[in-house]
């Protein structure tokens, strides 16, 4: 099997440099804000995502936030990459906890979302036709998102007017987004979106729908054909079918209490998450605003378990196999 291709991954540096190549009309409070990359409103959310970056680059990290896109061989930002096994979707769910740990909302796990909901419909529309059109011209845009490692936001919430009535009935048109003129470039849209996560500091914007659209809603409807199913739905109730532990840990799924402990202790990376609650604790967080008064014990048994979905220290390796990684650097040290 050939090498990948060398990945051109960017820092959260970078990241944040490309955010001023940006001019977006935004508004905070009333005021116009002449930078986006420099708004201290916007520091939080520009920092999650620059993370994602960071954490991309370190090599520690590099299995769980990295993977080899197949349509062209060459290593991406997991949070741009399209799943091809269920190892795939345990990976990505586990990359956005490892970058949650740190700053509450990963963010960028849209852009895995959008990008892999319009890799399945796009298949489906030329499975239909017999064509591979759509497939071609989605992977052309892909490419270029994963080759400048593009954040994308996703525009999906319409403002919806009376939501008594279908779109085609709204008195006021803009209350969902719709064509307003087609050319040779293609087509020009209207509309509003609302609570769009991250809309003032990523590179571009996917629009997807928030209802399924008949044929009266026909120029709503243009953007997306057929109906676009929720990704990450898909991929939770995925992750839990061929991982049982996951249905525990992700869905709250049930089960014997004694099966479900034995299987949360041989697959689930215990260790790293006591010390995640510890390294919660140690920032002030317990019930009374103190740090935790229990010491740090490394020789607990609980926190040596460092050995998520194996059964033994070295266990083995299949195709398509989940990655874990040990948590960041504790404060402690």
């Amino acid at each position: 099997m050939n090498a990948p291709l060398p990945a051109a991954l960017m820092s959260g540096a970078d990241y944040r440099e490309s955010l001023h190549r940006y001019t977006p009309n935004v508004f905070v409070d009333g005021c116009r804000i002449d930078s986006v990359a420099d708004e201290a409103a916007f520091q939080p959310g520009i920092n999650a995502i620059a993370l994602t970056y960071d954490y991309a680059r370190r090599a520690e990290y590099e299995p769980l936030m990295t993977a080899v896109q197949h349509t062209s061989g060459k290593r991406v930002n997991r949070l741009s990459h399209i799943n091809t096994s269920s190892g795939d979707l345990l990976n990505k769910l586990e990359a956005v906890r490892l970058v949650c740990q740190e700053t509450g909302c990963a963010q960028r796990y849209l852009t895995h979302d959008a990008l892999n909901a319009i890799a399945q419909v796009s298949a489906r529309i030329d499975d239909a036709r017999g064509s591979t059109e759509h497939t071609a011209r989605f992977h052309e845009y892909l490419h270029r998102v994963q080759d400048q490692d593009l954040t994308l936001g996703v525009a999906m919430t319409d403002a919806k007017g009376d939501r008594s009535r279908r779109p085609h009935e709204q008195a006021n048109v803009d209350s969902y987004l719709h064509v307003v003129e087609r050319n040779a470039r293609g087509i020009v849209i209207s509309g509003t979106k609302a609570i769009v996560t991250g809309a003032p500091y990523v590179h571009e914007l996917l629009v997807m729908p928030c209802r399924n659209m008949g044929k009266e809603d026909a120029n709503p409807a243009i953007p997306y054909e057929q109906r676009i199913e929720t990704a990450r739905f898909i991929e939770d109730l995925t992750a839990g079918y061929q991982g049982g532990w996951y249905s525990v840990i992700s869905l709250h799924g049930g089960g014997s209490p004694a099966a479900m402990k034995q299987e949360i202790w041989r697959n689930y990376p215990v260790g790293s998450k006591v010390e995640l609650v510890e390294r919660i604790l140690e920032r002030g967080i317990a019930a009374d605003g103190s740090p935790a008064a229990a010491p740090h014990d490394p020789g607990r048994a609980i926190t040596k378990n460092r050995q998520p979905g194996k059964c033994c220290d070295t266990s083995c390796t299949t195709p398509g196999q989940p990655v874990m990684v040990d948590l960041p650097v504790s404060l402690r040290a």
